[in-house]
């Protein structure tokens, strides 16, 4: 997917029937086929003028806006109708299960792979004990639960050792913050499981670890919930093992973010999953 990043301030988005160009100081800076571009996404400061939101529209090309903290505070995606489905509380029970098991999988392995504080061994139990006894749990809500204590322990081991390892980065560390970094990634991924999960007709607002009060879209957190760990988290903790000696600007990160191995498979076989078994339950 060719994605136009949108990353530096005071930087303009104009459009006409055939070519975006991106303005500086007033100047044109770069100019991009609209043919070519298949997603926008724009950072704080940068600007979309009504010519370049006019293409958008007519162009169908989603569009993603991202606040000073990375979070997402802005989308526009061309309207898909879902398949209309229905399931079986059992069935549903038996997703959030999967789900979340895998969530816990996905967790594990990166934990495993991460180093430099003790609170990284005692975390792994914690998840291993609460992957085994989900294929105990019998009600939906009994499942949201050890998901949230799981995530709770996750995110504070994971943030506890990428925090002590940029410590030790000293003049290489990045400029953006840790939580932004974060932020970014899972905005980015959040982002693309919505258009895969979209062009699926897959109902957004399905809820199996995450209920519709939690989210805007449930289906798609429960997507990022399982994927997270290995493209959101593994891939920040590999930047930063690599940023001293390349880009550390946002375009830098979003270009790496992009060229993960195995992200377009890992997501295109997980929402194909989810899809069968979308198909089997109705």
């Amino acid at each position: 997917m060719t994605t136009l990043y949108l990353t530096r301030p005071q930087i303009t988005l104009r459009g006409d029937r055939t070519h975006f160009t991106l303005h500086h100081r007033h100047l044109i800076s770069s100019r991009y086929p609209i043919s070519n571009v298949q997603q926008i996404v724009c950072f704080e400061g940068a600007q979309l003028h009504r010519s370049s939101q006019r293409e958008i529209q007519r162009q169908r090309i989603p569009l993603l806006q991202l606040d000073r903290t990375g979070a997402i505070c802005g989308r526009w995606n061309p309207a898909i109708s879902p398949v209309q489905r229905h399931a079986s509380p059992s069935h549903y029970l038996d997703l959030a299960q999967w789900l979340a098991q895998s969530h816990l999988k996905e967790a594990m392995d990166l934990l495993k792979h991460l180093k430099g504080t003790p609170t990284l061994a005692a975390t792994r139990s914690i998840l291993a004990l609460l992957h085994d006894s989900l294929g105990d749990a019998d009600t939906l809500d009994l499942v949201r639960g050890y998901y949230a204590t799981a995530t709770a322990y996750y995110d504070r081991a994971l943030r506890e050792s990428l925090t002590a390892y940029l410590l030790q980065l000293n003049g290489s560390r990045p400029l953006m913050s840790l939580s932004q970094l974060l932020r970014v990634g899972e905005s980015l991924l959040h982002h693309r499981l919505e258009l895969a999960l979209s062009h699926a007709h897959l109902d957004l607002s399905l809820a199996y670890l995450h209920s519709p009060t939690d989210c805007e879209v449930p289906l798609v957190c429960d997507g990022v919930a399982v994927l997270r760990p290995g493209f959101v988290d593994g891939f920040v903790w590999r930047w930063l093992h690599r940023c001293s000696g390349g880009s550390r600007t946002w375009l830098g990160f979003c270009t790496a973010w992009e060229r993960q191995p195995l992200l377009g498979d890992c997501l295109d076989e997980w929402v194909e999953r989810l899809s069968r078994w979308s198909d089997q339950t109705t």
